[in-house]
């Protein structure tokens, strides 16, 4: 089942959640950390370093290849079954129908027409199936390079977010508060909790927007 990397998911708004926590609260702001090595660990393991990477490996293309061979062979089965059928059902106009859609049993061929097309249908039908599910299997490792595209930027936008984040935090509690004394820092904490939320959303779709020119341009 293929895992939909959109931006503005649950672990996003926690992080916005974290962010704001951050500015008032020494205990958000480690949380905030825990998450910002989560994204840097999990960015480091996809080793996405060019963007030939995003391609098949050995392994999926062996995989595929061997997929669309057993995609073809069943392609054949399914089509020998049903010129069989159509050879039967073509024979079968020459023989009177009942009301219920049997075919007439007085003579042989249709009493042998009552038995085999019920069972070439059965097997048509069966095979239809597995063509559909190899073809389904198929189209997902042909979209693979744009899923894994699409795990990089996500996965790449939340690191980087999250550092711009600790960095500004940073700033703004060893530096900005140092300077500034108690009673004038409570006073603009609202505007600097704001200027920090508007600066993290623009850099974050600022990224985005570039990652994904860049890998799909």
């Amino acid at each position: 089942m293929k895992k939909k990397y959109k931006l503005l998911n649950f672990n996003f708004f926690i992080c916005f959640v974290f962010i704001v926590g951050s500015m008032v609260s020494t205990g958000m702001f480690l949380f905030l950390l825990i998450y910002f090595i989560y994204y840097e660990i999990r960015n480091w393991r996809l080793k996405f370093y060019y963007s030939y990477d995003f391609y098949l490996s050995k392994q999926e293309e062996k995989e595929y290849n061997s997929l669309k061979k057993n995609f073809n062979d069943i392609l054949l089965k399914a089509k020998k079954v049903e010129n069989s059928l159509l050879s039967y059902l073509v024979q079968g106009r020459s023989v009177k129908k009942n009301k219920n859609g049997s075919y007439s049993a007085r003579t042989s061929l249709g009493k042998k027409l009552n038995r085999v097309i019920p069972e070439l249908q059965r097997k048509l039908n069966i095979e239809i199936k597995n063509v559909d599910k190899i073809e389904k299997e198929l189209d997902e490792y042909e979209n693979l390079p744009q899923e894994k595209a699409k795990k990089y930027i996500y996965f790449s936008t939340m690191r980087n977010m999250l550092r711009f984040t600790v960095l500004t935090l940073f700033i703004f509690n060893f530096i900005i508060l140092a300077i500034l004394s108690k009673e004038v820092s409570n006073e603009y904490l609202g505007g600097f909790i704001i200027f920090q939320l508007l600066a993290t959303t623009f850099y974050c779709i600022w990224y985005y927007k570039k990652s994904s020119k860049e890998i799909y341009n």
